[in-house]
């Protein structure tokens, strides 16, 4: 029997937050949690060569914590990104989110709704975007 593989699976439209699975050797996957948090899902977009922002550094406040993010291209064995930066909100109905672009410049914090995706570009407010 080979070891368990954790894998993480993002849907469009889900109702709390990525579901966790696991994946035991060649096979189908099994998810084992039914997300019923709020989340907020952010991609970041910018002009120039660099236009996924890799480098970019993400935060999240919630009171006090303020969680980061940092983009990067590509991941570990078999494994890459999806363009999509999720972010757990538990409870909250918004998030507040700012962004350290590349090249150091810091955005306003700015509150976004949760169960929505936006699309966050610099000097300018995040755009809400729809699947479809």
């Amino acid at each position: 029997i080979k070891p368990p593989v954790v894998v993480h699976i993002g849907e469009l439209g889900m109702p709390g937050g990525r579901r966790p699975g696991v994946a035991a050797g060649i096979g189908p996957v099994r998810g084992d949690a039914n997300a019923t948090g709020a989340w907020v899902q952010v991609r970041l977009q910018q002009p120039g060569a660099n236009h996924d922002a890799i480098g970019a550094v993400v935060e999240v406040r919630r009171g006090e914590a303020v969680e980061r993010h940092e983009v990067t291209s590509g991941g570990g064995h078999v494994s890459g990104s999806v363009g999509w930066l999720h972010f757990g909100l538990g409870d909250a109905a918004t998030a507040e989110l700012r962004v350290i672009w590349p090249d150091g410049r810091e955005s306003d914090w700015q509150t976004l709704d949760a169960g929505t995706f936006q699309i966050l570009q610099p000097d300018q407010p995040a755009q809400v975007w729809q699947p479809g």
